[in-house]
């Protein structure tokens, strides 16, 4: 791409205006990588918050304490939640929405009823 683009350049440019161009042609590129990190994190942090949730559901007397500590378990639901980011994401969402669809997919794959949304806001980090 980049070599396309330095033959196709007129040869009079300062090094400036080729690096403006070269910056300018690279961006599709640059935003599409940025996105696929900002995803990948995503998912991360979805696939690490599934602990925080096995807690709180334990907590709350969704699961039983075995559940809560059964490691396969959490391995298989951080899979499920892994899969289920990865169709889902677009790398937008704020870590909170990510959250959100972890506890759906968890209730979902624990047969529990999902969250009510009720009155909270919804903040964006």
């Amino acid at each position: 791409v980049v070599g396309d683009l330095l033959a196709d350049l007129p040869a009079n440019l300062s090094e400036y205006q080729v690096e403006a161009e070269i910056k300018e042609a690279l961006k599709p590129l640059t935003r599409k990588i940025e996105a696929r990190n900002r995803r990948r994190q995503l998912a991360e942090h979805g696939r690490q918050h599934v602990a925080t949730v096995l807690h709180d559901l334990y907590r709350e007397g969704q699961i039983s304490r075995e559940d809560w500590l059964d490691s396969d378990l959490t391995k298989d639901l951080e899979e499920a939640v892994t899969e289920a980011l990865a169709e889902e994401l677009t790398g937008s969402e704020s870590t909170a929405e990510v959250e959100e669809l972890v506890a759906d997919v968890l209730a979902d794959e624990l047969d529990l009823e999902p969250a009510e949304d009720g009155d909270e806001e919804d903040y964006d980090d």
